[in-house]
């Protein structure tokens, strides 16, 4: 039986910042395709950051074309106008994959942590470690990118548990 590869796109969502990173899966091993940071000027409003953001965002779907999508999950915000901004690029982003015939994964950041570092409570300095260290490569795009990595490294983590449940039931 060949080997299956699957390439996974994450996304870690923001209305002025989104991290884009997309590994591919092949066996046990993972391999970074693409990592980046799309941004928007912070003193644009809701909706041209979006245009600039989701224009850009889209552009990226084309190029890689991934078989699935991997997207952080909602966080509890204090401020509510920033949580609904992250919703709406959020829900901008799943639209366009939507669009495309992706199928859409969410992880809980807790979740996400768990898998890549082993602990629920990690900061951003350890995923970011732990992301490089798995993937035996620098990333030095900033904390929006790993971040997206490794939402995309937990979905992979999480396509061996699902295949083998497949397996185990049939």
């Amino acid at each position: 039986m060949a080997t299956q590869t699957t390439r996974i796109l994450g996304i870690d969502p923001g209305s002025h910042h989104m991290g884009i990173g997309c590994v591919e899966k092949t066996g046990n091993k993972l391999r970074l395709l693409f990592c980046e940071i799309l941004h928007a000027p912070k003193n644009d409003t809701l909706y041209d950051r979006l245009e600039i953001i989701g224009g850009r965002f889209q552009k990226v779907l084309q190029d890689l074309r991934p078989d699935t999508v991997a997207v952080e999950d909602i966080f509890f915000a204090k401020n509510v106008r920033s949580a609904i901004y992250l919703g709406t690029a959020r829900g901008m982003a799943i639209g366009a994959c939507l669009s495309q015939g992706l199928k859409i994964h969410e992880y809980a950041p807790t979740l996400v942590k768990s898998v890549v570092t082993g602990h629920g409570r990690s900061d951003k300095v350890q995923v970011q470690k732990m992301v490089q260290l798995i993937l035996g490569t620098r990333i030095e795009l900033g904390f929006d990118a790993t971040d997206a990595v490794a939402v995309a490294i937990c979905h992979a983590n999480h396509l061996d548990r699902d295949r083998m449940v497949r397996r185990l039931s049939t």
